[in-house]
């Protein structure tokens, strides 16, 4: 299944040459050398690397309304595209500045963490049915993970860019561009968690390991020129936590799924015995 989705996909990145051929700018976020201001970090945190042309979007307030709604007005194709490239990782190609700049967005990876919860409660649903008794029905809707899938997208960039501030790197992602690519990375596991409901251990195992790859790889490929601008141990510390949440937040999904079916079960096994 996921080999001729592969294959499909790569029909897809000939559609988009012309959009890969585009000249888009890249907008550095200065910190002084001297000393990191509060100035500093709310210009890194507010900018959204729209195209500095565009008077009426840079003059946005980064508290106002207009700000956060001009976030979420984005196209079906882009949103489409950038779904698409996020799944397959190229040496060549960063998916930050080819395919979030010019203009990056929050719809998507509030979409795609929404949905993510949703493919995960259909897939236990559907796991349960076709395992158990389908006579019973058991309704086990698991919303814990949302504080842990919006950690990881929300939060977690922001940690990355407060430390970039404070050891003063210049040509930072802004925030925005750092939740694009965390959001967007989740892609793959909407998919693999549906496929989740097969009771097989191994595939699931297998399924999760393969989402952790081709995502993971993403990230670490569009994060690294950025991130060996640090000292080279600190380069491969911020390249390793990257990893181990990455990792982190695939493994809880996957245990996520085994701890609600086994919950089930007992509860099966428990109601014959009786």
């Amino acid at each position: 299944l996921f080999t001729v989705f592969l294959v499909i996909h790569i029909g897809f990145l000939n559609l988009f040459n012309m959009a890969n051929d585009l000249s888009f700018q890249e907008f550095p976020v200065h910190v002084d050398d001297t000393s990191g201001s509060m100035n500093d970090l709310e210009t890194a945190i507010s900018m959204n690397g729209t195209n500095p042309s565009n008077d009426n979007t840079n003059k946005q307030s980064f508290w106002s309304v207009e700000y956060y709604q001009q976030l979420f007005d984005v196209d079906t194709d882009k949103v489409i595209h950038r779904l698409l490239y996020s799944m397959v990782p190229r040496l060549n190609s960063n998916y930050v500045t080819q395919n979030i700049r010019p203009n990056p967005d929050l719809y998507g990876p509030f979409w795609i963490s929404l949905t993510l919860l949703f493919t995960t409660a259909v897939s236990n649903q559907l796991g349960n049915l076709f395992a158990f008794d389908v006579n019973r029905t058991h309704h086990v809707v698991n919303f814990r993970m949302t504080g842990v899938i919006f950690f990881y997208v929300f939060m977690f960039p922001l940690l990355l860019l407060i430390f970039s501030w404070w050891r003063k790197v210049t040509d930072m992602y802004t925030l925005v561009e750092v939740i694009c690519a965390y959001g967007y990375s989740l892609t793959i596991y909407i998919p693999i968690t549906l496929l989740w409901a097969i009771h097989i251990d191994w595939l699931r195992w297998i399924l999760a390991f393969f989402g952790l790859f081709l995502s993971g790889s993403v990230l670490v490929i569009s994060l690294w020129p950025v991130v060996r601008k640090y000292k080279y141990f600190m380069s491969l510390g911020i390249t390793g936590s990257v990893i181990i949440m990455h990792t982190l937040i695939t493994v809880i999904l996957k245990v996520q799924k085994l701890a609600v079916s086994g919950s089930v079960e007992r509860e099966l096994l428990m109601g014959n015995f009786l």
